[in-house]
């Protein structure tokens, strides 16, 4: 994360400030991709334990293979005690490059998720460019999708009772599968979009505050990319789908002063014209990278109740009991 301008600074909340001013911004282009993304490991694991609430126990965590042979992904359940069925499959961010299941604050959101959802999540450990790129990652979220709404392959969850959701990088992958899936997309209960990056084009540039910030997602895109795809393919920046009739009911979360929030609102907008059914909220004072930040800032733990109860209700209120039974 690179230092808010000053003038920024000064509108954040004191912990998210704090949380600016304390984060390292070092030039790591001496390093290999493999090294950056060890460091970016071991960063989002310091930052997790120093403003994060502790994971929270759930009933069982083990690991789980989708699929068969080469085409199948690591992915990790959790299951909470009081289970209903209902399956929600996590995609985590990190630019496409980095991020993992493993990191401590994917482990903490997919635990409480369980817990105050009531639900199962399925954290997919989807494969990363350079040295998997585009489609890879979302060749395997797609994967994953067809094999939970298929069968229950070993997890035990009712495939009418599932649904879907996505930070930044992996908000990007969860809308672009919602489109790749199609007709069957009406099948997920939700899909749940934190500060997704739906925009990839250049058109989103201007929403990038400095140089050095627009040079930097140039080079994560070509990272990711490879020539395999064009900025403007609907897989690569969902805003530019031209059918998005077939989206469930949609939840989008955006940060006030994110660089991905411009596009996030189009898309719900997009969503909307549409006719489907979306529901859209801003944390206000809240950057990019801040949903961890649950144990010092009030609004964290806000966003992350939020998310708990929008799984319960859609996994086992009485809506979800009326479409399981009619389905």
């Amino acid at each position: 994360m690179k230092p808010a301008p000053a003038e920024l600074t000064a509108l954040l909340p004191e912990p998210v400030a704090r949380f600016v001013h304390e984060h390292p911004d070092d030039d790591l282009s001496h390093l290999s991709v493999s090294e950056r993304r060890r460091y970016a490991l071991a960063l989002a694991d310091l930052t997790f334990l120093r403003y994060s609430r502790p994971a929270v126990a759930v009933g069982s965590v083990r690991e789980v293979v989708m699929g068969e042979g080469s085409a199948s992904v690591r992915c990790r359940l959790y299951l909470p005690n009081d289970w209903q069925g209902g399956l929600h499959v996590h995609l985590h961010g990190g630019g496409f490059w980095a991020g993992t299941i493993d990191e401590l604050v994917t482990d903490a959101i997919c635990r409480r998720r369980a817990v105050e959802g009531e639900v199962a999540v399925l954290a997919v450990d989807y494969r990363l460019a350079p040295e998997n790129p585009f489609p890879a990652g979302l060749e395997d979220a797609l994967l994953v999708l067809d094999a939970a709404l298929s069968t229950s392959q070993g997890i035990g969850h009712d495939p009418r009772n599932v649904s879907l959701g996505g930070v930044s990088a992996g908000g990007n992958l969860a809308a672009a599968a919602t489109i790749e899936l199609g007709e069957r997309a009406r099948l997920l209960r939700v899909l749940l979009l934190e500060v997704p990056a739906v925009d990839l084009s250049p058109s989103a540039l201007p929403d990038l505050a400095d140089r050095s910030t627009r040079e930097e997602y140039e080079q994560l895109l070509a990272l990711y990319l490879q020539g395999n795809a064009e900025p403007l393919d609907h897989r690569v920046s969902p805003l530019y789908a031209s059918d998005l009739t077939r989206f469930p009911y949609t939840y989008i979360r955006v940060s006030e002063f994110d660089a991905l929030r411009p596009g996030a609102e189009r898309f719900a907008a997009r969503l909307r014209g549409a006719g489907v059914p979306v529901d859209e909220e801003c944390t206000a004072g809240a950057l990019h990278g801040v949903l961890s930040l649950d144990r010092v800032w009030k609004p964290a733990q806000e966003w992350q109740a939020r998310a708990g109860v929008l799984l319960r209700d859609v996994h086992t209120g009485p809506a979800a009991r009326e479409r399981t039974v009619g389905s």
